[in-house]
């Protein structure tokens, strides 16, 4: 064997270890991707569950809570607990609803989160003024979806 046939079958191997490699990388990202889709996907769902949790460990929110679902006038401290609630369960909800629509959210995670949040924001008496005032913090398309919903209330 001379020395070109040496050098090719040397460009060979030096290829295919590059193509390896690549397959390799490509798989890693691929997994690291993935990783990072369920580890924001698990932070919001966190996040999500500690709001929803707040109903049932705070006394003052719970109190404005069903207040306002029996129909009762309001306070203008329980005006203000739930509109502060109403603005951090909307944004986990819009975070949610983006990564559904990037793909980095399953349908039956956010189904499970959307259908909690229409039980709670259905019923207030509340929510549906407050909603018309405070939708522009959202995005288009989360708006689009809550403004579905409150439609089909009706």
């Amino acid at each position: 064997m001379d020395w070109d046939a040496i050098g090719a079958v040397g460009e060979i191997l030096g290829a295919a270890a590059v193509v390896v490699t690549l397959a390799l990388l490509i798989r890693q990202l691929r997994q690291n991707t993935e990783s990072l889709k369920i580890q924001s996907l698990n932070n919001v769902f966190g996040e999500w569950v500690a709001m929803t949790g707040e109903l049932q460990t705070q006394p003052e929110l719970r109190k404005a809570f069903f207040n306002d679902a029996s129909g009762g006038a309001l306070e203008s401290d329980e005006r203000l607990l739930l509109r502060v609630y109403f603005v951090r369960i909307l944004h986990a909800n819009d975070k949610v609803y983006h990564l559904y629509q990037q793909g980095a959210a399953d349908r039956f995670t956010f189904e499970s989160i959307q259908k909690t949040l229409f039980d709670i924001v259905g019923e207030s008496h509340f929510f549906p003024d407050w909603w018309s005032f405070n939708k522009w913090r959202y995005s288009t398309a989360f708006r689009e979806l809550i403004d579905k919903e409150l439609g089909n209330k009706s």
